[in-house]
């Protein structure tokens, strides 16, 4: 078989190259083009930085450290350079700190980069915050008791309410003469109950000046808007007397 080049083919007007063909030894590849993935997937399968959470750069966590290194030192002095160092935050940072603190009394420049922890704010800082919390314990204990009484008090309320509102409590709201003869601070004295209307007038008078009196004292009832009952209960050795005026 003549493997020579086949020959160019030319016309009048354009000249064409035949497509070379591939031989019955040789194979063609074929690869399809793919999308390019994003940027954000394309560093899904790299190696990534482990972000450090966002409170251990906090100030406020940072303060804690900081105060809880002053306080490891024998003297109570500590280089600002060294704290930085140490905590692995910039020297701004540092600055931060040490301004709020020194504005509350709790520290004292001692240099440019010295700072001394006051022993009177940390004893008096830390009695303080003791005594705060033991008040606060008490006030939440009391509030306790209180809810507590004011809970029972409430259920006492409602017995009682509902003691004189059931009618067969009714029936049995009464005591008898011997219930309160029986009570000790009615004995050897004279006892009566009077069952009078509203605006009875009560008034006890002494006798001693009237010598036709027998009697020591005298209490004399006044209504106008109907009758007064008057029940002796209690009879002493001395004889009651009652006398009714029209």
């Amino acid at each position: 078989m003549d493997a020579s080049p086949p020959p160019t083919i030319t016309t009048g007007k354009r000249r064409r190259t035949p497509t070379k063909m591939a031989g019955p030894n040789k194979r063609t590849k074929i690869r399809a083009k793919q999308p390019r993935r994003p940027a954000s997937q394309q560093a899904c399968g790299k190696n990534r930085k482990k972000r450090t959470p966002r409170f251990d750069s906090s100030l406020g966590l940072l303060t804690k450290k900081f105060v809880e290194l002053i306080k490891k030192q024998d003297d109570k002095l500590l280089d600002l350079n060294d704290a930085a160092d140490t905590l692995q935050v910039q020297k701004r940072r540092i600055y931060d700190i040490t301004n709020v603190l020194e504005g509350i009394g709790l520290i004292e420049k001692k240099s440019k980069n010295r700072i001394h922890w006051r022993a009177e704010g940390i004893c008096q800082y830390d009695e303080y915050g003791r005594e705060m919390i033991a008040l606060q314990e008490e006030l939440e204990k009391v509030k306790g008791e209180e809810e507590q009484i004011d809970l029972r008090r409430t259920e006492i309320k409602e017995r009682l309410n509902s003691l004189g509102t059931d009618e067969a409590n009714q029936k049995l709201a009464f005591v008898t003469h011997e219930d309160i003869k029986n009570l000790a601070p009615f004995k050897g004295s004279a006892l009566i109950t009077i069952k009078a209307p509203s605006g009875t007038t009560l008034e006890v008078q002494e006798n001693n000046e009237d010598e036709n009196v027998t009697h020591k004292y005298g209490i004399s009832l006044e209504s106008t808007k109907g009758k007064i009952d008057v029940y002796p209960i209690v009879e002493p050795e001395s004889k009651v007397e009652f006398i009714t005026a029209e």
